[in-house]
């Protein structure tokens, strides 16, 4: 279950699943300008919308 207040950012574009979560954090920072050691909760999927990271 997800805390109340937390926030929650899911990503638009489909992401390689390959890549690890330092990859994901990087695009945490560079594409949704948040810092990915905060408390909030990114989600990513993958390119046939099947597959989520978060």
């Amino acid at each position: 279950m997800i805390p109340q207040g937390v926030e929650i950012f899911v990503a638009v574009e489909p992401v390689d699943m390959r890549f690890g979560f330092e990859r994901l954090g990087g695009l945490v920072r560079e594409r949704m300008g948040r810092e990915p050691r905060s408390k909030a909760l990114f989600v990513f999927f993958g390119k046939r919308r099947q597959t989520v990271k978060y």
